[in-house]
């Protein structure tokens, strides 16, 4: 937390006085508790990187009553969040995840009588990534931004995050440059289908996120055609 801050104490201390206090408050959370909005595909996880790090996708056009209503979105975040470091984190190995957020059709399918609810939304799930979750994060690519926001949206990136973050114009290129084509959605340029809001979760994950490449010098082409050194399974 030190290092995320900067070595800036008294923000250190403020940020680890916000993650207990989160986290006291709302966690544990059941899965039939946030079962049905999960299933609106708003948050989900999909594949890996080439360092096998969970890539965390945000769909905002999906966020439905959750738009309005921040302690339903932050729950399911939260969810989420904690499913990947029980579930999807492999401890001195991968330790840290990738994140997308998509603003497709988010201006055409969201009032803007609503924005200043979704503000205050998106700020609640920004604090809880950047606070309750800190250092975890290792990019995030913010893609299909529409253009009218993009001043409002780089504003809010902290300074010290900018780094982190990126605007794809070629979202495909950028994406694949992270991961390996069978790892990402149709949408973003991968060969693995677009998933339907009821078909994210439960959550998926596939193997051999490293690729060909990384294979082969690992394990040469003599052991693997012998049987002998699999390749690590990181699909859980």
């Amino acid at each position: 937390i030190l290092q995320t801050c900067k070595f800036n104490v008294p923000k250190a201390v403020d940020m680890m006085k916000t993650a207990v206090r989160e986290r006291v408050r709302r966690l544990p959370i059941a899965e039939e508790d946030v079962l049905p909005d999960l299933k609106n595909g708003f948050i989900y996880w999909h594949g890996r990187d080439r360092k096998c790090r969970p890539c965390l996708v945000i769909r905002l056009e999906r966020l439905g009553e959750m738009a309005t209503d921040k302690e339903r979105a932050v729950r399911v975040v939260m969810f989420a969040l904690e499913y990947a470091l029980r579930f999807a984190m492999v401890p001195g190995r991968v330790e840290n995840w990738v994140v997308i957020i998509d603003l497709a059709n988010i201006t055409r399918l969201i009032s803007p009588l609503k924005f200043g609810s979704m503000a205050s939304t998106a700020a609640a799930i920004a604090t809880t990534l950047e606070k309750v979750y800190c250092g975890r994060m290792v990019w995030l690519k913010i893609v299909n931004m529409p253009g009218g926001l993009a001043r409002i949206v780089n504003g809010l990136i902290p300074a010290e995050k900018k780094e982190k973050v990126s605007f794809p114009t070629d979202v495909a290129a950028e994406l694949l440059e992270q991961m390996e084509p069978h790892q990402l959605e149709s949408r973003y340029g991968g060969t693995a289908p677009d998933l339907a809001p009821d078909q994210t979760y439960p959550f998926r994950f596939f193997k051999n996120p490293r690729g060909k490449a990384a294979l082969l010098k690992e394990h040469p082409t003599d052991s693997l055609s012998s049987g002998k050194g699999e390749p690590e399974d990181f699909s859980m």
